[in-house]
């Protein structure tokens, strides 16, 4: 008998620490605050809601368990704003500002701790950079351009300012799930394969079953094709009058894939510059494959012309879905990928000056 009820107490004792060790979100708000509070997740790749409760006098409490900590994220009724949260197995008090949802305090996350100086950091990163782009457009209506040259300056310099800040951050603190949003949030558009697999190789395994993770990993595959030194991935796909475009049929050339659309700004300025070095090369065994990430064919079209761009082009017309995007892990345009006549990739996201020095090694 004494030994069953020693049974039951330490069955007892065990299973109020397991009810206490998970999470208790309180969100409290004036008492004007009413209706619901939805609290979400990334689920493949799609925000779901995971849990939603009503307001009452002004206060919505959530409680649960997550295996690791992870990011949230709340909205109240339709509101479009969410407030990104760190969730942990512990006490956690919102105090959620309707009028300004990113600057509600967050206690009790040693997670979300974390994150908020780096949030504040990027903040006033951001503003500088929104103050320089309205000089920027007072310049431009006036066609000040000495002036927009020395702003676009300024704003190359903040950015690379926040990307070794960024960088730094996530390297001090790899072993926490929040460098890995950093990372998409951030880095992803610059990181090639080596320094993405770089972080992910430090990333401790318990981390390593979150989506944010699973979905860097997926990344870091993608980018393991287009590494320089391997075959180009092969693709197929039609050109302006629907016929179908293989790379495989230009082996033999060296050919430039230029990912690009009509309604990018970026891309349509550095067109002139690539016509020049295709006018140059065309002769020389060099060709250009534009792939458009548009959806309109007719702007698609009217770009083409209005640019002069006297190379071959395909598109699928789906924009960042684009296959060819896809598969070589296009993530922002203008993104070039130079490939020798043996099919094998020998530049990849290349400046204009870099791969006018590359075509000069090529065909000197």
């Amino acid at each position: 008998m004494i030994r069953t009820l020693l049974l039951a107490t330490i069955i007892l004792i065990f299973t109020s620490c397991n009810m206490q060790s998970g999470y208790k979100i309180t969100i409290n708000g004036t008492k004007e605050l009413s209706g619901k509070i939805y609290l979400q997740q990334e689920v493949n790749k799609k925000i779901s809601v995971i849990d939603s409760t009503d307001i009452v006098n002004g206060v919505a409490v959530f409680t649960g368990f997550t295996e690791q900590p992870d990011l949230h994220l709340i909205s109240h009724n339709d509101n479009k704003s969410k407030l990104r949260l760190f969730v942990e197995n512990s006490t956690i008090t919102v105090n959620y500002r309707t009028d300004s949802v990113e600057l509600s305090e967050i206690i009790g996350s040693k997670t979300h701790d974390l994150y908020t100086p780096f949030a504040v950091k990027i903040a006033q990163f951001d503003k500088k950079q929104r103050e320089l782009y309205i000089d920027y457009q007072a310049q431009k209506s006036t066609n000040n351009s000495n002036e927009m040259k020395i702003i676009e300056n300024k704003v190359s310099a903040i950015y690379e300012e926040q990307q070794e800040y960024t960088n730094n951050f996530v390297e001090s603190n790899i072993a926490s799930v929040v460098s890995l949003y950093v990372i998409r949030w951030y880095l992803i558009y610059d990181l090639d394969y080596d320094n993405l697999s770089k972080f992910l190789s430090k990333t401790p395994e318990k981390t390593k079953k979150t989506a944010i993770y699973s979905d860097l990993n997926n990344r870091l595959q993608i980018l393991s094709k287009t590494r320089i030194g391997n075959i180009a991935p092969e693709f197929t796909m039609n050109d302006m009058d629907d016929n179908p475009l293989s790379l495989s049929g230009l082996r033999g050339k060296v050919v430039l894939i230029d990912f690009w659309a009509s309604w990018c700004g970026p891309c349509r300025r550095a067109n002139p510059d690539l016509v020049k070095l295709y006018e140059k090369y065309k002769d020389y065994n060099f060709e250009i494959i534009g792939v458009s990430l548009d959806n309109d064919k007719e702007k698609w079209q009217k770009a083409i012309a209005a640019d002069s761009l006297s190379w071959l082009h395909v598109s699928d017309l789906k924009g960042w879905q684009n296959a060819v995007g896809q598969t070589y892990g296009v993530n922002s345009i203008p993104h070039t990928i130079l490939i020798d006549d043996k099919g094998q990739i020998i530049g990849n996201k290349m400046s204009h000056e870099e791969l006018k020095e590359k075509l000069e090694q090529l065909f000197k």
